[in-house]
């Protein structure tokens, strides 16, 4: 597991825990009732038209970004308790369920591993029929930046190291991470890693929980403006502001002075995109045309017991060109915790 010293230079201040169910200090659960006495707060599971009137509302340096908005569907816990056996019976029943942690879906004939022999850790699982369905195509029409890309069936996968930032040309050969797409997975049953507590560096404690994908969206990170005038970088940070808060507000997180991360598809990076390309141009080196496309960010903390650094991101990217070709060989992850 990464360690939270790597985290911990560039999320300074203390990180407490917290139960991800409690309700918010405000004593709210419903998101739509709250953001009514809050009108700072995004609305988050919306249209684009509700998100130009929230940018428009916010002055003129936020309604400079409205062009920037990218359609960004964000996995959601709520309502879905902890552990193994909720996935099971969801998946197993048919039901249109992704998971963080857990196990893996069926074909698998061996557990993947590292090239050291260590066994990778199951990250996330996507139901692809749960993340297409979010959103009807004309809806996904309106938003400004909606590429998408993913199989429309089946599951994708990604396991990892825990260990391996990929920022270095030769990680990938180390083994430190599987992108695996199963067209058609066998739901009759689900694998089961093996017991990692006892290996240095891994989880004491095994994690999983189950989510469904919203049609939300996102806007680039807030360093992504560092060129921009004051005015827009201030109204960047004021933005991500209320866009995190209205997530934490929806999972039922207490807000404790700063929003968590999301995990989601498509739609921008939450950590300066300057510095994944200055990494991607070196290990997915691009032909005329071509492009590097985000395919996930999975955030850390809440559920994944800073797997990847408290405030950390796992991102997943791929070419444009492999993604046309589902050649998830190809993909590249990388962990930020800048």
């Amino acid at each position: 597991m990464l360690s939270r010293t790597a985290a911990s230079a560039s999320t300074p201040g203390p990180r407490r825990r917290h139960d991800p169910h409690q309700l918010t200090p405000h004593g709210e659960n419903d998101l739509h009732h709250y953001r009514g006495r809050d009108p700072d707060l995004a609305p988050i599971n919306a249209t684009y038209s509700e998100v130009d009137r929230w940018l428009k509302a916010n002055g003129s340096a936020a309604a400079s970004l409205t062009s920037s908005v990218a359609y960004a569907p964000t996995f959601s816990d709520q309502s879905f308790p902890a552990g193994v056996e909720e996935v099971r019976n969801l998946w197993t029943s048919g039901g249109r369920v992704s998971w963080l942690g857990g196990p893996a879906v069926a074909p698998l004939e061996t557990w993947p591993q590292a090239a050291s022999g260590l066994p990778l850790a199951h990250v996330i699982t996507i139901c692809l029929e749960d993340l297409h369905g979010v959103s009807e195509a004309k809806v996904k029409a309106g938003w400004p930046l909606h590429d998408e890309g993913l199989p429309t069936a089946g599951a994708l996968e990604v396991f990892h190291d825990l260990r391996t930032f990929g920022q270095e040309a030769d990680d990938a050969a180390a083994g430190a991470w599987l992108v695996r797409w199963t067209a058609a997975p066998d739901r009759s049953l689900l694998i089961q890693g093996p017991d990692t507590s006892a290996l240095d560096g891994y989880p004491s404690a095994a994690v999983c929980q189950a989510g469904t994908f919203l049609p939300p969206w996102n806007l680039p990170a807030v360093f992504d403006f560092a060129q921009a005038t004051a005015g827009v970088f201030d109204a960047a940070q004021d933005l991500r502001e209320g866009y995190g808060r209205a997530w934490m507000v929806q999972r039922q997180i207490p807000y404790r002075g700063a929003p968590y991360n999301t995990t989601h598809a498509y739609g921008h990076a939450q950590h300066a995109s300057r510095t994944a390309e200055e990494v991607l141009s070196v290990v997915l080196p691009l032909a005329d045309g071509d492009r590097h496309r985000l395919l996930l960010g999975v955030e850390s903390y809440t559920h994944l017991s800073g797997w990847f650094g408290d405030l950390g991101n796992l991102q997943v990217w791929m070419r444009q060109s492999d993604l046309e070709g589902c050649n998830f060989d190809a993909a590249w992850c990388m962990v930020r915790t800048d």
